[in-house]
């Protein structure tokens, strides 16, 4: 799933076209239908740092036609079922149940 930062001044908005296009290059055009779903407070210990995230989880439609292909060489994509998604090294773990 793409997502990132929300920068100081930028809206929930503006931050999901961001990250959308930053991660798979899809333009503000390709994505409608926006809609807030729930979010996750999460907090976990890399070993080196203690972390506390706040996640905000959307919806969106975007066009089938769309290539989904990582724009970061340090993430990658996949379609996956979602009946298979407990099956992989998926992060953070505990979003999982929000994906259905």
């Amino acid at each position: 799933m793409p997502g990132g930062h929300v920068e100081f001044t930028d809206t929930l908005e503006e931050t999901i076209y961001k990250e959308m296009n930053e991660e798979l290059g899809f333009r503000k055009e390709d994505i409608s239908n926006i809609v807030y779903k729930d979010h996750l407070e999460y907090m976990y210990d890399d070993g080196a740092d203690k972390h506390h995230e706040l996640n905000m989880i959307f919806t969106a439609s975007i066009p089938n036609d769309l290539e989904t292909k990582s724009h970061e060489d340090y993430i990658a994509f996949e379609w996956i079922e979602i009946t298979d998604i407990a099956s992989i090294n998926f992060q953070p773990k505990p979003i999982i149940p929000f994906l259905s």
